[in-house]
């Protein structure tokens, strides 16, 4: 079967999904992963005494990063980053690429190299960031022609670490999706918030995409018709057993489990040629079909019925289209003939589909 999931036919079907809401938004003593900083220790080359004025006013020392099950308070973070750029500038990260770097997103990274997609990758990204970087925020729509993931943070940071954790953040989507994307990595736009920072110029010569400022919030902007290219790395089974993992981390950090009626909706209204079945949904989304049937019943919802209204959308949407034939919407919506989807019109939308066009030209006429 067919599957295309870059476009959102349906000028009403624009999605908005928010991930990673804390209980306290403004919670500074959550913990983060030690890797990075352990990562960006080695540019000191383990000099005792550079470590410790990294370190100062943290209340860590040296033994305390070397224990593997420590974690960072994000308070203490913000004092490093403001620690090393003092001696060495705000454009400190800049000379560690190991920060945005596919290896330092261990369980996030790998999975989203592991899905069968980049519009996969992304989804994987929009649930499950808070996992690698809890004081992430995302939001993401998607319309017709772009997926706009906007980032902020969830603790309070000055104008220079607020534009430190941007850079990474973006500079970390970035190698992933060059990872993944044979093309089109130049088309990807990266939106900053407030004015450029000194080093702008340097960080230009980063970025394959394009890099704007000014914007009253941060945004990567993805075309959607990179979507579809298939990652390399692709591997069902590694992926499955990634998301599993990843949602156990999430569980543990007291996240809600995100509503499945609500993925699989959106799983359905992106697609463009065809139609997919439960198994079809879930192995995108990256559970069973058991599991997949389960959750939806426990939400007081099926798969058949999510089907049906988003099938109802793709048909009404395809009747606005006067070049479409019958013939053509039948093939586009995955029906065997014509006659397979007029029936189908009769039993979701309770008419034919010559008064169903009707009736959205003279809506259309009437806007």
């Amino acid at each position: 079967m067919e599957r295309n999931l870059p476009h959102i036919t349906s000028s009403n079907c624009t999605k908005k999904m928010t991930f990673c809401v804390m209980a306290d938004s403004r919670n500074e003593s959550v913990a983060l992963p030690m890797q990075h900083l352990r990562l960006a220790l080695r540019m000191f080359g383990g000099a005792d005494e550079a470590v410790r004025k990294l370190l100062d006013g943290t209340g860590l020392c040296q033994r305390d990063i070397e224990d593997p099950h420590l974690e960072l308070p994000a308070s203490a973070l913000l004092t490093i980053c403001d620690n090393v750029a003092d001696m060495l500038g705000q454009d400190w990260f800049l000379n560690l690429p190991i920060l945005w770097s596919t290896d330092a997103h261990s369980e996030l990274g790998l999975a989203m190299r592991a899905s069968p997609d980049f519009r996969v990758a992304i989804d994987v990204m929009s649930e499950f960031a808070h996992c690698r970087w809890p004081i992430i925020h995302l939001e993401r729509r998607d319309d017709p022609r772009n997926i706009i993931i906007s980032i902020g943070l969830l603790i309070a940071a000055s104008q220079q670490n607020r534009q430190f954790a941007m850079c990474v953040a973006f500079l970390s989507f970035q190698s992933i999706a060059k990872s993944i994307l044979a093309h089109g990595v130049d088309a990807i736009r990266y939106e900053f918030e407030g004015a450029p920072p000194p080093y702008v110029a340097r960080l230009s010569e980063l970025f394959s995409g394009k890099i704007f400022w000014g914007h009253d919030r941060a945004a990567i902007v993805i075309p959607r018709d990179l979507a579809l290219q298939a990652s390399p790395m692709a591997s069902p089974t590694l992926f499955t057993a990634l998301v599993k993992e990843l949602r156990k981390i999430s569980a543990a950090k007291g996240q809600p489990q995100p509503l499945i009626s609500r993925k699989v909706s959106v799983t359905l209204d992106n697609v463009t040629s065809g139609r997919l079945d439960a198994t079809d949904v879930a192995q995108t989304i990256g559970i069973s079909r058991r599991t997949l049937e389960r959750r939806l019943r426990a939400e007081g919802t099926s798969f058949r019925q999510l089907s049906n209204e988003s099938l109802k959308q793709r048909i009404e949407s395809a009747l606005l289209d006067p070049s479409l034939t019958a013939e053509n919407m039948a093939e586009n919506l995955g029906f065997h003939d014509a006659s397979s989807l007029l029936r189908a019109s009769r039993r979701l939308l309770g008419a034919s589909l010559s008064q169903l066009r009707r009736k959205a030209r003279a809506g259309q006429s009437a806007a």
